[in-house]
């Protein structure tokens, strides 16, 4: 008996460790975004998102952590970027390509309204504050398949 309780012990530590090495940790997990958030972004913003859905054919927007990334300077510029290889899309090749997936920017100078100001299917985007102008670094493929070298956008004061 005793032994028959130590093999289901066991085997039980055995079949959770397993698990748990299949489990998604915090930052793969999707969230649903609330339509009051939704509501809360910028117009452009807000229709970039509903399109994203639409393509997708999803019921609801999901997004990983880190989908919207913003950037304000002391001037009051700001730009957004949608990182779409953080967006839930059952089609996947709906918006990722073999270059990478769509990423949005979006500017808003010193506070007026947002507008797209570059599109495009990359690796990445990174957002920096250099010297108090705000960058935004394209990472695109390594083999130059969409761009040969990272693209820099500075928003001057």
């Amino acid at each position: 008996m005793l032994i028959r309780v130590l093999l289901n012990v066991l085997v039980w530590v055995v079949v959770s460790t397993a698990a748990d090495a299949f489990s998604t940790t915090a930052g793969d997990k999707w969230s649903d975004l609330r339509v009051e958030r939704l509501q809360q972004l910028p117009s452009p913003v807000r229709a970039a998102l509903l399109n994203a859905q639409k393509t997708c054919g999803e019921e609801s927007i999901s997004v990983r952590s880190g989908f919207i990334r913003y950037l304000k300077d002391a001037n009051g510029n700001e730009l957004i970027v949608l990182h779409f290889d953080q967006f839930h899309c059952a089609n996947g090749s709906a918006l990722c390509t073999s270059s990478g997936c769509l990423h949005q920017i979006f500017l808003a100078r010193r506070g007026l309204v947002h507008r797209e100001v570059w599109h495009g299917h990359v690796q990445e985007v990174d957002l920096t504050n250099q010297g108090g102008r705000i960058f935004a670094n394209v990472a695109c493929e390594s083999d130059g398949g969409h761009c040969a070298v990272n693209r820099h956008f500075k928003i001057d004061p």
